[in-house]
């Protein structure tokens, strides 16, 4: 009896390709992973700078509701268009930008309750656009309305 036994012939060489079939299958399953996680970056980038950009349109909205000069149907339309920087947390270093525009639609009557005869509604449409510095843009509408005296819609 021998101590060492000897594999077939035709079985010399089976694990050497067996290894290298494992080894190729391990590489692209590898490279795969990674195209995958580039992928998921960016489209994690794109969510934020269009939260961004939205983010930047909120505010000026805000800003138009806050600014009493646009509530006043005798002021003429898009008279507040500004560029408005946005105030990011901190560790965050982008900026976004945004413009809102105003325009008086019509007046109406007022709301159950007020005097026809003593009050008028005045209805606005805001129109906000933000920008994040990528150049994703984002843009809202609101509406409002604000009640005024009849005589010459004075607040």
């Amino acid at each position: 009896m021998t101590p060492f036994m000897h594999a077939p012939a035709h079985a010399r060489g089976a694990v050497l390709v067996v290894s290298l079939v494992l080894l190729v299958v391990l590489t692209l399953l590898g490279v795969s992973v990674m195209n995958m996680t580039r992928l998921e970056e960016r489209m994690a980038s794109n969510s934020q700078e269009l939260m961004q950009a939205f983010q930047s349109a909120e505010t000026g909205l805000s800003q138009a509701y806050a600014n009493s000069a646009v509530w006043n149907p005798a002021v003429p339309t898009d008279v507040a268009d500004t560029d408005i920087p946005t105030e990011l947390p901190a560790g965050i270093a982008r900026n976004g930008t945004s413009s809102y525009q105003v325009e008086f639609l019509t007046a109406t009557g007022p709301p159950p309750g007020y005097d026809v005869a003593q009050f008028q509604t005045a209805n606005f449409d805001f129109r906000s656009e933000g920008k994040a510095q990528s150049g994703f843009s984002s843009v809202l509408h609101g509406g409002g309305f604000r009640v005024f005296r009849a005589a010459g819609f004075l607040p």
